[in-house]
């Protein structure tokens, strides 16, 4: 799906971290986390979201000093870049994943 078309989206969830949404024209979920926008297919968001439950038991080994503070790390397909988030952010993305997950489930049971 392209970024610039202009699909209606249904809301899945949103908290103070970002949206996650549902595209109508092609069933997408697009993802913003404060100013990073991106899109996948519905088991691309659960296999994130595994990723980031997994993460979310072992934190230590990703949390690393960064100049603003420690930081949970979390490598994106790009190489040397990186995703970062305080333990406050972290807990709001996995609860916004989390909540957009039910919703995906839901959606899913009452055949939307």
């Amino acid at each position: 799906m392209s970024m610039n078309h202009s699909p209606s989206f249904q809301i899945l969830h949103h908290n103070e971290v970002g949206y996650i949404a549902r595209c109508s024209c092609c069933e997408d979920v697009q993802i913003e986390l404060g100013n990073i926008a991106t899109h996948m297919d519905v088991e691309s968001f659960h296999n994130f979201h595994a990723s980031l439950i997994e993460i979310s038991h072992d934190l230590e080994s990703s949390l690393a000093e960064a100049p603003s503070g420690q930081k949970i790390m979390l490598r994106t397909p790009v190489q040397n870049i990186y995703m970062a988030f305080t333990l406050r952010e972290f807990a709001a993305t996995l609860d916004l994943f989390g909540q957009a997950s039910v919703m995906l489930e839901i959606n899913e049971l009452v055949g939307d």
